[in-house]
């Protein structure tokens, strides 16, 4: 969904207008950088009607170029959780041209990831895709 429609969806009160700001910082500068996000959030922002979530959670796929610094999060705010995936062309020595930005993955292959890499932590955390909701720019 577009930022616009998450806001009014998601962005009832000052706190929750606040944490999608965050996440809204940090979509910026990755589309700044010329990359490509999918982002998909979830938790109790959009799976309750809480006026004062605690934070917003956020599975973040990024693609960028061969080369391209890593993304850091921009934000030191504790507010904003993201689990992220970056992604690199795959490369390619006897091309004679750039390689095109891979597509990020999709909600299914997020939630998968996200949910191996809580396997091996104390976390007891476990979700689906239809806890998700996609937010663009």
């Amino acid at each position: 969904m577009k930022f616009a429609e998450f806001v009014d969806r998601y962005g009832a009160t000052d706190r929750r207008r606040y944490l999608i700001g965050l996440l809204k910082n940090e979509l910026d500068h990755i589309v700044a950088q010329g990359w490509l996000y999918r982002a998909f959030v979830f938790g109790s922002l959009v799976n309750s009607d809480k006026d004062e979530p605690g934070d917003i959670d956020v599975l973040l796929c990024i693609s960028k170029p061969f080369g391209a610094d890593f993304w850091r999060k921009l934000t030191a705010s504790e507010d904003i959780h993201i689990k992220g995936c970056q992604l690199a062309p795959n490369f390619d020595s006897e091309a004679r041209t750039v390689p095109p930005l891979r597509s990020c993955h999709g909600v299914e292959e997020m939630v998968r990831l996200f949910n191996e890499s809580t396997k091996n932590t104390e976390e007891d955390i476990e979700i689906s895709a239809d806890q998700c909701v996609e937010m663009t720019l």
